[in-house]
């Protein structure tokens, strides 16, 4: 046991390893949502799926709906900031993004609160983190919600199939999480920071690409099923820690006809309901 001296010294501390016992909650809390029932408030959650089945337009979704407040198929959502790290496709998300204003009847304006990066925060690395956290300082943001599009793209030179690589990743992912929730600067932020990270699977669409270390990590795992040239996708929850696993759902799609794009050429694009 510690004696008298290293005790106080204890005391004068904030404590790491703070004792807490069921008496000190009148009230058991529950887990607040981001988005309810599917995304827990402060939660890592993954998004994994086989390429073109719809990863990015189900993620966007969320961002633009947490952006704007807008309810996500009926579904209640808390406001905040976005970040949302593009690196497939940049154009196809400004695109998407501009699809899902109109369909909602949004301005431009409305949507400021969801930014974009086309430079990957690579969790793999050490120092990657320290500049991004650093330069959302300098031009004053601090994320509500980060959208990481995608995983194996934010840990170049790693191993995905190395435990030890990913659980590394995934660690310097969650201080940065925890080190956004610090900025209390903001007075209309949310307390807690919520990742989503959109991951892909093997190529059968059953497990995720790499170490089981990813999912390990997660308090969500979601997976999206599409059957070839369907115009829906069936959203899964394959576990879930702290939150009730939502049942299956299935999310409709319809194409946006047709849109000028700069150049003046115009395609069609598929939207969420």
């Amino acid at each position: 046991m510690p004696d008298a001296t290293s005790a106080d010294e204890t005391r004068a501390r904030a404590l790491t390893y703070k004792l807490q016992r069921l008496s000190d909650y009148p009230v058991i809390p529950s887990t607040d949502r981001l988005i309810n029932p599917y995304l827990p408030l402060g939660g890592q959650i993954v998004l994994a799926a086989l390429p073109k089945t719809f990863k990015t337009y189900v993620g966007l979704s969320w961002a633009c709906c947490v952006a704007t407040g807008h309810k996500w198929l009926e579904r209640p959502v808390k406001k905040g900031r976005v970040l949302y790290i593009a690196l497939e496709s940049y154009h196809g998300v400004l695109r998407r993004k501009e699809a899902w204003r109109k369909k909602h009847g949004y301005s431009k304006q409305d949507l400021d609160d969801i930014v974009c990066i086309t430079v990957p925060i690579n969790f793999a690395q050490d120092g990657s983190t320290y500049n991004a956290f650093a330069d959302l300082a300098t031009q004053r943001f601090r994320p509500d919600f980060i959208v990481i599009d995608t995983w194996f793209k934010s840990t170049a030179g790693a191993d995905v199939s190395d435990q030890a690589e990913m659980t590394a990743a995934l660690d310097r992912l969650t201080v940065f999480q925890k080190t956004l929730e610090e900025v209390t600067e903001f007075k209309d932020s949310l307390p807690q920071v919520t990742v989503l990270i959109l991951a892909h699977t093997d190529k059968k669409g059953l497990d995720l690409f790499g170490s089981i270390a990813q999912f390990a990590n997660c308090d969500v795992l979601y997976m999206l099923n599409r059957q070839e040239h369907a115009l829906e996708v069936t959203l899964s929850c394959m576990g879930a820690r702290d939150i009730e696993e939502p049942a299956d759902l299935t999310i409709g799609l319809e194409k946006v006809r047709p849109y000028p794009c700069q150049g003046g050429s115009s395609r069609p694009r598929r939207r969420r309901f």
